[in-house]
């Protein structure tokens, strides 16, 4: 495991090995923000299905190396949750 590179490159590596580990600790960390600004956006219809919908899509952008600095990890999230 990588140390430095800001405090998310070890999840962001993690997720990249695809460890199920990092996978639930994404959706941990995500989630609730995800789900609390999809809500505001587009009320609570279907909410737990975007909520997933999103996290798959960061996960899978991440596991091919779309995500290219890690410590930017935040802004990425938001990017795409608000294209979604």
């Amino acid at each position: 495991m990588r140390t430095g590179g800001g405090p998310w490159s070890d999840l962001v590596e993690q997720i990249s090995e695809r460890e199920s580990i990092a996978l639930e600790e994404m959706y941990r960390i995500f989630s609730t923000g995800i789900r609390f600004y999809l809500c505001r956006q587009l009320g609570p219809q279907d909410l737990d299905d975007r909520v997933h919908e999103c996290v798959v899509i960061i996960v899978q952008s991440i596991q091919k190396g779309e995500l290219r600095e890690p410590e930017r990890l935040m802004g990425y999230v938001r990017t795409i949750v608000r294209r979604q």
